[in-house]
């Protein structure tokens, strides 16, 4: 559970660190981009975190860590990779209702990454 909890940890940090990005970008694409990331991904990470409880019968703890905004696509890339690599540890690979769902979580960043990147 504790790459379960990692997990989590690593959603409620990067919608934090979104939305305070989303605050303070002079640009308006990346305002938007960041704005949709992290009402985005508040609804991903609820419906994971409902499914992963609902499965294994146990409640999360995740930690909330502070964090300091820096660049928010640097970080989100980081985190994906992050998520990537650790996937079949935070959930197993044949519990496909929470990979779909992580799933969803890859597609989100990795389209958010594209909006903050190439849309300027």
């Amino acid at each position: 559970m504790t790459k379960t909890n990692d997990f989590v940890s690593l959603l409620l940090k990067a919608r934090s660190m979104a939305h305070v990005a989303h605050w303070a970008t002079p640009s308006y694409s990346q305002h938007m981009a960041l704005g949709a990331f992290y009402e985005a991904i508040t609804e991903l990470m609820d419906a994971f975190v409902e499914q992963y409880q609902g499965y294994s019968g146990k409640r999360l703890a995740p930690a909330i860590e502070a964090a300091k905004v820096g660049d928010i696509a640097d970080q989100l890339e980081d985190d994906v990779e992050w998520i990537e690599r650790n996937r079949y540890e935070v959930c197993e690979r044949d519990e496909t209702s929470m990979q779909n769902t992580i799933d969803e979580v890859v597609a989100l960043y990795h389209t958010t990454l594209y909006k903050l990147r190439m849309l300027k």
